[in-house]
């Protein structure tokens, strides 16, 4: 049997730092973005839209912590019974881009962060968060890490 655990936003950091936010080459999400502007590496980070029908004007995602993805996996692996094939893993909760850099940057202690709000990209939804009533159901899996706490693990 096998089982797809389908995530969007990872965040955080583990205490070992065997997972977190440390891509090789260009990241591919906005919390290392963030993070790598605030301590130098990037010149500037880029808003890609400022006009979404949402509270501030920017997208909403799902950011869920890797240690909440870890657990997922041991989870999902440890299941006795039937399981879908496929089960979302995240908060259920979204947080907007302004909201990200927002605690990001108070983390840091960081005001001189240079932000360029540019254009949307092509095909963004306003909001992407996952339905996780499916990981409860059928897993007994809930998220543990709060999002202030998983961007505090980065530091």
């Amino acid at each position: 049997n096998a089982i797809l655990l389908r995530y969007f936003n990872p965040v955080g950091a583990h205490p070992s730092a065997e997972i977190g936010e440390l891509p090789i080459g260009v990241p591919q999400n906005l919390v290392p973005f963030i993070t790598q502007t605030g301590i130098g590496l990037r010149k500037e980070l880029m808003v890609y839209g400022s006009d979404y029908p949402t509270a501030d004007g920017t997208c909403v995602r799902d950011y869920v912590d890797v240690r909440d993805i870890a657990q997922a996996h041991l989870v999902a692996a440890n299941a006795t019974g039937a399981i879908p094939p496929i089960i979302n893993v995240g908060t259920g909760r979204g947080a907007s881009v302004r909201e990200i850099i927002k605690l990001v940057l108070e983390a840091t202690n960081k005001t001189d962060t240079k932000i360029i709000e540019t254009d949307r990209r092509a095909g963004d939804p306003a909001f992407l968060c996952a339905d996780v009533t499916l990981a409860k159901s059928a897993m007994g899996f809930e998220s543990k890490y709060a999002l202030e706490e998983s961007i505090r693990s980065l530091f």
